[in-house]
């Protein structure tokens, strides 16, 4: 249910709130059982009573459907789109556990994000509210699926994005075991992707340590013969135990 109000539906979608039809199409869409809010928050987004009450026939929700409608869907898209996550016998409870789905569809399609690119994502188990907020941060539908590929976690590749990480960067920084959102705030501190591969390649476990002596104020130079000496210690205190 939305909390749009009678008129402010009706001023969005351009009806006049005297309009005998638009009552008429009120009253009748009520007394066939549907929401009145839904009806209305749909109407808003321009879509007509015709393919509403198709929509509903469809226990399709009424609101999110509009609002992909109004982002560039087409109505046979949704209905696939609906195929494509089925919820069980409970009907009367379906539109209410598919508004989140179409509403992020319609956010993705509002990004630029292609119908048959969401359903692709869907099917590769990526999770939708992740991958439509990599998207929204300039990643494209093959690097999300790459990443994934990779057991990369989506959401802080999202994140990583959002700060201005790259595709190709936070493939590298997942190789190498840095976390994502570790890797993007490591670069907005100053150290760049060049020196994080190569403490890394050192010694994974020593990256943490080199972005604290990092963000101290060492440079790349100094921080790495500290990690070095650091190692050097250690492998002798190893071998003195045997």
């Amino acid at each position: 249910m939305t909390t749009t109000s009678h008129p402010a539906a009706v001023a969005q979608s351009g009806t006049s709130l005297a309009s005998p039809q638009f009552i008429a199409d009120v009253i009748a869409a009520h007394e066939s059982g549907i929401d009145v809010e839904d009806y209305l928050g749909a109407r808003a987004h321009g879509t007509g009573d015709f393919e509403l009450r198709a929509a509903f026939g469809a226990s399709l929700p009424l609101e999110p459907y509009a609002a992909a409608r109004a982002a560039g869907a087409t109505a046979a898209e949704l209905y696939l789109l609906a195929g494509e996550f089925p919820v069980g016998p409970a009907s009367q409870r379906r539109p209410t556990r598919m508004a989140g789905t179409f509403t992020l569809y319609a956010t993705a399609r509002t990004h630029g994000v292609a119908h048959h690119e969401f359903v692709d994502a869907a099917r590769n188990g990526i999770p939708l509210a992740a991958y439509v907020a990599a998207r929204r941060h300039g990643a494209t539908h093959a690097e999300v699926v790459e990443f994934n590929a990779l057991e990369g976690y989506i959401y802080g590749y999202a994140i990583a994005r959002d700060l201005g990480a790259t595709h190709a960067g936070l493939i590298d920084a997942q190789g190498v075991a840095i976390g994502e959102v570790y890797y993007a705030e490591a670069l907005a501190s100053g150290i760049t992707h060049v020196e994080l591969m190569e403490i890394a390649a050192l010694d994974q476990r020593l990256v943490c340590d080199y972005v604290l002596d990092r963000r101290a104020g060492y440079d790349h130079h100094s921080a790495m013969a500290i990690q070095r000496d650091y190692l050097t210690r250690s492998a002798i205190r190893y071998s003195g135990t045997n």
